[in-house]
């Protein structure tokens, strides 16, 4: 291992992938790295999911990324990716009543994404087996695994465990090792805890993962 770290070292190739148009972000986290979980915690209405679609569209154009969705289809999630990569407002692409001019916009935006390795996996509560196949499945398609896994959110998803918390810390150790074992970098989408509201920065910090231990451990 140490062998490989210097070779690494003397050819100058960094351990880590920065995202595009993040730049503060990346000075803080130094992008992703193989075999971490990074969890974004904020508050109901305060954009997670967006965060997250912009973080999938941020490493998109430089690696495979996979993203489970359980908040949303894949015709809602795929909605704000174009959006955001058109400039058009998604609840104008969602009514469908576009001018000439965004028209063209989200055609080109469309074109853009269609050569991204960018794979939306929906389901109303996977379970980690059922994500490990996904993953799999992809690396097949992509001749290569994804190297970041966004997934929205936490508190939508269960395993029908003896309470809510133990439930939540499961879910999060697995993510964890599912980034370890494929080699990429977790991104875990949390709900903060409704007391936030009530600090005068309304900041969310660790301990304040809704319903979650692990996170914090």
């Amino acid at each position: 291992v140490c062998i490989e770290v210097m070779d690494r070292l003397e050819s100058g190739e960094a351990s880590s992938i920065m995202g595009l148009g993040f730049g503060r972000l990346n000075s803080v986290t130094s992008g992703i790295s193989p075999g971490h979980l990074h969890v974004a915690i904020g508050e109901t209405n305060m954009g997670k999911s967006h965060f997250g679609a912009a973080m999938a569209m941020s490493y998109a154009p430089i690696c495979p990324v996979m993203v489970v969705t359980v908040e949303m289809s894949r015709d809602e999630y795929m909605t704000r990716i174009l959006a955001r990569y058109s400039g058009v407002d998604s609840r104008v692409i969602q009514n469908g009543k576009l001018t000439q001019d965004e028209l063209g916009k989200v055609a080109a935006a469309m074109a853009k994404v269609g050569d991204l390795k960018l794979h939306i996996y929906a389901a109303s509560n996977p379970t980690d087996a059922q994500v490990r196949a996904e993953i799999r499945r992809m690396t097949r398609y992509w001749q290569e695994p994804p190297k970041l896994l966004v997934i929205d959110y936490l508190q939508y998803l269960g395993r029908g465990g003896r309470n809510r918390v133990e439930e939540l810390d499961q879910i999060t150790k697995d993510f964890k090792q599912i980034a370890g074992d494929f080699d990429l970098t977790s991104l875990l989408l949390s709900q903060a805890k409704r007391d936030v509201q009530e600090r005068k920065d309304r900041r969310p910090k660790k301990v304040d993962s809704r319903e979650c231990g692990a996170i914090e451990n």
